[in-house]
């Protein structure tokens, strides 16, 4: 499965973006998601980083391979839990 079919199961944005005069830095995310890490807490890091969009999407996808991603985390009602496959790809 790749990152926009991803995307679409989970039925999130995938938001890409050129920090400007930052050496040619991107940022790669879910919208509204954050990241569980394997003790229940949520990450610091939760968007990918790289040098160009698919280095970013890359990062990102190592981030959240197995992992649980939550949706609208402060908003019972919409607050939405899915763990992220093993293989996810560009």
């Amino acid at each position: 499965m790749n990152i926009t079919e991803y995307a679409d199961v989970i039925n999130v944005n995938i938001h890409l973006t050129y920090h400007h005069n930052q050496d040619s830095r991107w940022s790669a995310s879910f919208e509204d998601t954050e990241i569980l890490n394997r003790v229940g807490c949520l990450q610091i890091q939760d968007h990918g980083a790289g040098p160009s969009p698919e280095a970013a999407l890359q990062n990102y996808i190592d981030l959240i391979t197995g992992k649980f991603i939550v949706i609208d985390v402060m908003n019972k009602e919409q607050r939405r839990e899915f763990k992220a496959p093993m293989s996810i790809e560009i």
